[in-house]
């Protein structure tokens, strides 16, 4: 039977919400913490939610091939994600408020609050992908319809990290006055967005499953993924090392562009009183930053497209490709240290650039491991 159009958008459309919160998350909550007057430490242990959340995707995604409740498989991780997720970022949205309202002396409820939401949150996220991206697997049956399902996911993806991006540019408490601040009013924006768009792939039905699949799939993956970690061949390890260290260095970059901007270029302060003009400064640096990545992720989108076009790769090659991309990231990382570069216009100007060798390491990485690499073991 085939699959509507309506029908693999709707169980694809979680992909707005979810891209949607992290997209808020790296622009929004590091200014935050800094305003909150949150430590180094506990920033980073808030921030290593998101990773270590996502260490547990394959295996979330392997237990519900075996849930056998009348619900489905699927919807009812997606259900569990959700909740955790919207809990998370309505109580990040109010960690200020919250955190005056158990310890009003100083500022230990508003870390503890802002630290624990962010985990449930990211928690929340995590789960619906893990789930969600099967789910897409099986409501679509034949190929072209798997095909054509992930690709409007991946579609879904990136309006929603530009939309994001692009939003935090905005002054919203301009237009939306009744909000504490712009960090409230985006991140309810965001749990508002993600309870709208997670419904109509909640809605689409699935058919249970009446046996469970063998218990011993989980352990069998991880002993999988070690016997063939264990005979990595070189040029394959070189690729991932790269790729990891090439990701170690983009994380933090994003996490703490806005903050950058708003305390190095703008020169503000997160901490001065509400209405100084301080305060205000940093907040515009925020906004400056919020849209120097949205234009980078247009530039990643835009560049994946012309990536795609064989031409490149003959006239190029992988492997420069690959380097190439390397030596304008290092450019971009390096050049936010030097004053020259410390101006609104080139702020925009380093961030935009980025997109290029973001949009390298999302694809190029993944083919030259294909093509270093037997077929059996390419997964």
């Amino acid at each position: 039977v085939m699959v509507s159009i309506a029908k693999q958008f709707a169980v694809a459309s979680f992909n707005i919400g979810i891209n949607f919160g992290w997209a808020v998350f790296f622009i929004m909550a590091n200014p935050l913490f800094v305003r909150l007057g949150v430590s180094q430490f506990w920033t980073s242990f808030a921030v290593a939610s998101g990773p270590i959340a996502g260490l547990f995707q394959p295996f979330i995604g392997t237990f519900s091939d075996g849930i056998t409740m009348k619900m489905g498989r699927r919807r009812v991780l997606i259900l569990i994600g959700l909740i955790f997720a919207v809990v998370g970022m309505g109580i990040f949205a109010n960690s200020e408020v919250i955190g005056k309202a158990i310890d009003a002396k100083n500022n230990t409820g508003s870390v503890l609050v802002a630290v624990v939401s962010l985990w449930l949150f990211n928690i929340g996220l995590n789960i619906v992908q893990a789930v969600g991206n099967p789910f897409i697997m099986d409501v679509c049956v034949l190929e072209s319809e798997k095909n054509r399902g992930m690709a409007i996911a991946s579609g879904f993806s990136g309006i929603a990290n530009i939309l994001g991006n692009f939003l935090g540019f905005v002054n919203l408490v301009k237009y939306f006055p009744f909000f504490q601040n712009n960090y409230s009013a985006i991140f309810y924006i965001g749990l508002i967005l993600l309870t709208l768009t997670t419904i109509p792939t909640l809605l689409v039905k699935e058919v249970p499953i009446e046996k469970p699949m063998e218990s011993s799939v989980c352990s069998k993956i991880i002993v999988d993924t070690f016997k063939g970690g264990m005979k990595m061949n070189k040029t394959t390890l070189g690729i991932i090392l790269v790729y990891f260290w090439s990701n170690m260095a983009l994380s933090p970059y994003s996490f703490y562009y806005t903050q950058y901007v708003g305390e190095d270029v703008y020169h503000g302060d997160p901490r001065a009183p509400p209405n100084s003009t301080a305060y205000h400064l940093f907040e515009d640096g925020v906004r400056t930053g919020s849209l120097g990545l949205g234009i980078m992720g247009i530039v990643t989108s835009l560049f994946s497209v012309v990536l795609s076009l064989p031409i490149l790769s003959k006239l190029i090659g992988y492997k420069l490709m690959y380097l190439v991309s390397h030596l304008i990231g290092s450019f971009c990382f390096f050049a936010v240290i030097f004053s020259n570069f410390q101006t609104p216009v080139m702020s925009v100007v380093l961030a935009a650039l980025v997109g290029v060798p973001q949009a390298i390491w999302n694809a190029i990485p993944f083919t030259l491991i294909g093509l270093s690499v037997e077929p059996k073991g390419r997964a």
